[in-house]
């Protein structure tokens, strides 16, 4: 209840933040004043639009980024978590709309009149009584009215019963649309509930999306330090090979050979930092901030840290917190009130109140087959994540022990300056690629921690 309390209350923030013409304000640029009148502004072809409505958002100034403060600033900045807080709060007064239009819309009464229609209605005791008829003084003479009456009322009698008629057929269209409210009204809650469940779906979709898009950044700044380090060993190896070329120990093909190594190099290096920028700034526009070239970065402190095997929840708890079967559950809900309360005029209005609930049955149980196989296969994905990322552990400690090895080689004049060099970039290779096999099982690890929370992917 508090979370549906908090959501509903921002999406009162976000009415509130809402630009000055949804609430037709006269200063807005959508509408102006003409001849004493407020007048709507249409847009037209030969009229560019206004500048207030075009003006780009400030971009903030920062030195360095962390992963908490770019959730966060995503999460503020996130047109669509705006969008879902609106319609909450638009399907939440539609529905508040219908059930008082409903509640306030009565129909008619009509208590049914007959006046007599025979003389014979005339004879009785409480007829005689009632028309102050005294049967001792009556004379056949004294009853020519009768005739003329008995025919008006007659006629009367007519158009009384037409006008019951009428009111009961006003109140019966007045019941159906009472009924429709009542449906549409119920439909709209289910709605609402189904977007709260949808906003909190987003939050974590959007988490795990942007975890996932810093990490790719970070991984991509090491590959790129990586090949900048591997372009300097290659440039050694090719003023190497034109000194053994000078001194006729090396053709000029070596030469070549080595030179075009360096430019292969050289361009991957080039597209590496393209793509890094890209993404950069698509990531610091989402979030609000000015974009800078050297604009850094921080790894998350759980990258470093000592990895330790995802701890496996057991299926049934994480259906039973996942977003999308709840969002199911309300579906069923919904279409067992529908049967249940729908008015139907014949037996194919109930046939098919019955099959939406037994397309809403199936319907969950197709969801929950494909999210079980995406729990397992997450789990899945991360098990060889952390494999891979004890496999990288060994390899960097079998390279920090060859490298030590050569070193001795080397102080000892058994191996040259420039192929110890050479060997030793094993060394940062396997580093990088270990800080890369972490950072990709920190991620998996932050999807198998969503699921906890519900969101399944």
């Amino acid at each position: 209840m508090k979370k549906i309390i908090a959501t509903l209350t921002a999406s009162a923030f976000v009415f509130g933040m809402m630009p000055a013409a949804w609430a037709a304000d006269t200063h807005s640029p959508y509408y102006e004043i003409k001849d004493g009148n407020l007048v709507q502004l249409h847009a037209t072809t030969d009229k560019p639009l206004n500048k207030d409505e075009i003006r780009l958002p400030a971009l903030e100034k920062v030195s360095k980024l962390t992963l908490d403060t770019v959730l966060e600033w995503t999460l503020n900045n996130s047109y669509n978590m705006k969008l879902l807080y609106l319609k909450t709060a638009a399907l939440g007064s539609k529905s508040s709309d219908l059930k008082n239009q409903s509640e306030n819309l009565y129909g008619g009464s009509f208590e049914g009149y007959k006046l007599p229609a025979s003389p014979q209605d005339y004879m009785t005791p409480e007829a005689m009584k009632k028309y102050q008829i005294d049967p001792t003084k009556a004379t056949p003479d004294s009853f020519f009215w009768i005739g003329p009456v008995v025919e008006t009322n007659t006629v009367l009698n007519k158009v009384i019963e037409g006008q019951g008629q009428m009111v009961n057929g006003i109140n019966q269209i007045l019941q159906a649309q009472r009924e429709q409210m009542k449906t549409t009204s119920h439909q709209l809650d289910t709605d609402m509930w189904n977007n709260l469940l949808q906003t909190d779906e987003a939050i974590e979709g959007i988490k795990l999306q942007v975890t996932a898009q810093y990490v790719q950044l970070l991984g991509s700044k090491k590959q790129i330090a990586l090949m900048h380090e591997y372009k300097g060993v290659a440039e050694k190896e090719m003023k190497r090979a034109q000194v053994l070329s000078d001194a006729g120990l090396a053709s000029p093909e070596d030469v070549e050979t080595a030179r075009k190594a360096v430019n292969k190099i050289g361009d991957d290096i080039q597209t590496l930092e393209n793509n890094y920028r890209l993404g950069l700034v698509q990531l610091c526009f989402d979030i609000g901030v000015e974009y800078t070239p050297d604009l850094l970065l921080e790894e998350p402190a759980a990258v470093s840290e000592n990895v330790q095997p995802v701890v496996k929840k057991d299926t049934e708890t994480l259906l039973a917190n996942s977003f999308k079967l709840k969002m199911d559950h309300n579906g069923i809900d919904e279409a067992i009130w529908q049967q249940q309360n729908t008015v139907t005029k014949n037996t194919y209005g109930g046939q098919y109140q019955s099959v939406n609930t037994g397309i809403a049955y199936q319907k969950q149980e197709q969801t929950k087959a494909e999210l079980v196989k995406k729990i397992y296969a997450t789990y899945s994905d991360a098990e060889n994540a952390y494999q891979i990322v004890l496999n990288e552990q060994r390899n960097l400690k079998d390279a920090q022990a060859d490298v030590a090895k050569m070193k001795i080689r080397y102080e000892n004049g058994f191996v040259s300056k420039h192929d110890f060099d050479k060997f030793s970039f094993k060394l940062q290779q396997a580093q990088t690629t270990l800080e890369g096999a972490r950072l990709k099982y920190f991620a998996l690890v932050r999807k198998a921690e969503a699921m906890d929370r519900g969101f399944i992917s």
